[in-house]
């Protein structure tokens, strides 16, 4: 009677452990699977102005793939680049002037260029300028310059262009048609150019359905913004107010370089 009673008391000491193990596998798996989801991140919101404010999170690096998998068909098509230099003076023809020359005893050539803005205004750009590309639907000139700055001149304004003053860059708007990024339905559009050293000024801007131009809201990054988004490449945007992109979040050695992956939710009044 004693063994049948230990017996079955080690079958249910058995079942006990089972529904333990049981149970504790259970919430592995359920960790495992909740571990790294969009819950588990931080919510920055941030104030552009007064009718602007946006909300940042962090994503997993899953999620930014299959949303952009998805949003493929939202994303606006690139512009027309005239990369090459004589193709585009001879469109734009007085409006901007290539002059080549050679240096005497030097083995090769350098151009200096004239440009001409819409109110005649002229601008000269030494050899430290090189010509990246003409955007005819923009009216806009990309050229580099030292260090790798990004330098865009609208013809259709010369009251745009960028110089490095004590306040740059909270009054620049002008950024690379590169880097512009237009929600699917054409409203907003984030902007940007790279100052030559370590960051990519990033702003919005919204579509002024009157003036017919996208007009500037505010540096992501600025005295109204607790946000510093510098690093940002590959926006793509989801819906008409949300944009996913990625962030380079390490050091310039190749050994501690990663990715972090957010989007952004612009909340409009």
């Amino acid at each position: 009677m004693r063994r049948q009673c230990n017996i079955l008391y080690k079958k249910e000491e058995m079942k006990n452990y089972l529904i333990i193990f049981l149970l504790l596998t259970t919430n592995l798996v359920f960790a495992q699977e909740t571990d790294g989801q969009d819950e588990t991140f931080e919510i920055k919101e941030a104030k552009l102005n007064d009718n602007c404010t946006i909300r940042l999170k962090q994503i997993t690096k899953e999620k930014y793939i299959a949303q952009k998998e998805q949003s493929e068909h939202l994303q606006h098509k690139p512009y027309d680049a005239i990369t090459d230099v004589h193709k585009a003076q001879k469109m734009l023809r007085k409006r901007f002037k290539v002059i080549e020359r050679k240096e005497e005893g030097a083995d090769f050539d350098y151009s200096k260029y004239e440009i001409t803005f819409r109110d005649k205004t002229k601008e000269h750009l030494d050899i430290e300028y090189g010509f990246i590309a003409y955007f005819p639907q923009l009216e806009i000139l990309l050229f580099e310059g030292g260090h790798t700055t990004e330098h865009m001149f609208d013809l259709n304004n010369s009251n745009s262009l960028i110089t490095f003053e004590e306040n740059f860059p909270e009054y620049i708007r002008i950024g690379n048609p590169y880097r512009h990024s237009i929600s699917p339905d054409k409203q907003l559009r984030i902007n940007g150019f790279h100052d030559g050293q370590d960051c990519i000024h990033y702003f919005l801007e919204k579509w002024n359905k009157s003036k017919k131009q996208y007009e500037f809201i505010n540096y992501f990054y600025s005295s109204h913004s607790s946000m510093y988004i510098c690093y940002a490449e590959n926006w793509y945007w989801t819906e008409k107010n949300k944009v996913i992109f990625t962030i380079f979040a390490g050091g310039k050695d190749e050994y501690f370089e990663y990715t972090e992956f957010y989007e952004i939710e612009i909340i409009e009044k």
